[in-house]
């Protein structure tokens, strides 16, 4: 899994959550690093995390940028915004899940699961 998060106590806690739950996960400080680590590990990552707010690429621009490389990659998108406000706009790639900032383990393997269902 790819998880890209510019807010480095996060970053490492999503990790780590999703290592305990058995998956290898490969971190990224903003979009651009984490488009970059997609293309080094093409065909390896089976979801990505994204913050939306990031520096040098956001995470819509990040999620497009990634569904170029992996047209149909699984994605939920995060953002301290409320998903309303998030969502908002017109975007050519949507995400599988949305989570909300701050959010829970819980909220965190629900979106995994909803992402990404089969690999479960």
């Amino acid at each position: 899994m790819l998880v890209v998060e510019d807010e480095e106590t996060v970053a490492k806690l999503v990790a780590r959550v999703l290592q305990k739950a058995g998956y290898r996960v490969i971190a990224a400080k903003d979009g651009v690093e984490g488009v970059e680590l997609a293309q080094q590990h093409e065909g390896e990552i089976c979801l990505a995390v994204l913050d939306l707010v990031m520096p040098r690429m956001d995470g819509w621009g990040t999620l497009a940028a990634l569904r170029k490389l992996r047209p149909g990659i699984p994605v939920i998108l995060c953002s301290g915004y409320d998903e309303v406000h998030a969502m908002a706009g017109e975007h050519a790639e949507q995400p599988q899940a949305f989570l909300g900032k701050p959010y829970t383990i819980e909220a965190l393997m629900k979106a995994v699961h909803q992402a990404v269902p089969q690999v479960l």
